[in-house]
């Protein structure tokens, strides 16, 4: 149980004993005056009732007496009322059965020990000289005891909810008096996990005040030890650190070489070896077969063709392995785009009788770049979409003009990339699984370098597509 909880019961029970004493000394009080009330009131009936029926029972007036005494006995705290003689004879009573009848009746004594529910008190029928009979009157405690018992009830009502104000103040008051020791708690168990810069609010000048400043400049002093401590073991550290940081530099920097050592050996073999293939097997049909002069020409365009790819294949190895290693160079001037883009579409060649159409932006300030590597970009991402689109479909290349920067985007009705490839487009050796990928030839890198070379001009690339519906390349380049 917590030291809370203990001070709440502690308070309740002491306010259940000390209510449980109030309350019994309240009813014994209310029950006094309820007793005195009831006595006073049969008194003060009793004796109005004999000055009433004095002279009538004196001059045997009878009938006025027995008229009296129905009046008195019709009272609803009264349930019978008798007038008796000297020798006890009952001469009337409201109590038909009663009448003329020896009196058995004894007057009751302590009405706080009474069990029944009447109070018989006789009161005498006298003037100064002589003594005529009494009047014997049971009074009815029907009453009393109805007002005693709803006595009871309210005093255990009050008394119930004196307990539950008493119980919400002392919880109140335990929660703010206890606030201060919570704090400390929760406190110390942030300095014992090392959070040394917590401290406590003190708000008061008293003991628990007293032992929040204490309890703060231990923990002040925890602090400097452990800075001072750390600052040690720092300077310790820092010899050796700064002794291995050039060695593991240099390590890390022979496993990255290392490992685009291999992947370009590995790509170089798998990707030059067709075009090689094609180049040495037309060289040899050229040298062993007697070729006319159309298909000399022909097969030398093929020799060409497969050199210019090789060629390209190549200069993009090169240039991702530059990337990845990073010596790239980038010689940088100003270029207008819409220049460059028509530089571009007259190099391309358009199979398929695939059209390109080009949107340029008028008045286009010119960009800082390097004017080769973008033009690359503008060939990979055409390249793509002529590869991809169907024949006698349409590529639109658009400038636009952005407040902050150029966007340039290629738009084909091709094939569309496919939902589960879409992440993977700008990872370099990537190709995907369509059937138009798997038919022609590629390395995989364009798109890899080509994010790379726009990402190192401060610009972004990216795609939207629809398979089955195309594909809109878009890159964008800070303007100066």
């Amino acid at each position: 149980m917590s030291y809370k909880s203990k001070l709440l019961l502690s308070i309740s029970i002491i306010s259940i004993f000390t209510l449980s004493l109030l309350i019994i000394n309240r009813i014994y009080l209310l029950e006094s005056i309820l007793h005195e009330k009831t006595i006073n009131k049969m008194n003060s009936m009793g004796r109005m009732l004999c000055q009433d029926i004095l002279n009538d029972f004196i001059d045997l007036d009878f009938k006025n007496l027995r008229q009296s005494v129905r009046i008195a006995s019709k009272q609803p705290f009264i349930d019978f009322v008798s007038v008796i003689d000297k020798n006890n004879i009952i001469i009337y009573s409201s109590k038909n059965e009663l009448t003329s009848t020896l009196n058995t009746f004894v007057d009751s004594t302590d009405i706080s020990r009474k069990k029944s529910n009447q109070f018989i008190k006789s009161f005498p029928l006298a003037n100064n000289k002589n003594t005529f009979g009494s009047i014997q009157i049971a009074f009815s405690l029907d009453e009393m005891k109805r007002d005693i018992n709803r006595m009871l009830e309210w005093s255990l009502v009050l008394s119930i909810l004196t307990l539950i104000l008493i119980v919400s103040v002392s919880w109140f008051a335990t929660n703010k008096l206890l606030a201060p020791l919570v704090e400390m708690k929760d406190v110390s168990y942030e300095i014992a996990k090392g959070n040394f810069s917590q401290r406590i609010n003190v708000t008061t000048k008293d003991t628990i005040g007293e032992l929040g400043q204490s309890f703060n400049h231990m923990a002040h002093q925890l602090a400097d030890m452990t800075n001072n401590l750390d600052m040690k073991i720092q300077t310790a550290t820092q010899e050796l650190l700064l002794k291995t940081s050039e060695l593991e530099k240099a390590n890390e920097r022979l496993l990255g070489l290392d490992k685009l050592k291999s992947e370009f050996v590995s790509m170089v073999s798998h990707e030059l070896r067709t075009p090689l293939t094609g180049i040495i097997g037309f060289a040899q049909t050229l040298q062993n077969l007697k070729l006319n002069n159309l298909q000399k020409v022909q097969y030398s365009k093929i020799i060409e063709s497969e050199g210019k790819r090789l060629s390209a294949l190549i200069e993009n190895f090169l240039d991702i392995a530059k990337i990845e290693s990073g010596n790239i160079e980038f010689y940088k001037s100003e270029v207008d785009l819409n220049k460059l883009i028509k530089e571009v579409l007259v190099i391309i060649s358009l199979p398929g009788k695939i059209k390109i159409k080009c949107k340029p932006a008028p008045e286009l300030p010119v960009i800082y770049c390097d004017k080769n590597k973008i033009k690359q970009v503008i060939i990979n991402i055409l390249g793509n979409a002529i590869k991809y689109s169907k024949s006698g479909g349409t590529i639109t290349i658009s400038i636009i003009n952005n407040p902050d920067n150029i966007t340039v985007c290629t738009k084909d009705n091709g094939i569309g990339i496919a939902q589960n490839t879409a992440s993977s487009i700008f990872e370099k050796y990537f190709r995907g699984n369509d059937n138009v990928t798997k038919r022609s030839y590629g390395s995989g890198i364009g798109l890899s370098i080509s994010k790379s070379i726009i990402e190192m001009h401060n610009g972004k690339i990216w795609f939207e597509s629809m398979p089955g519906k195309g594909t809109e390349f878009f890159f964008s380049l800070p303007k100066l």
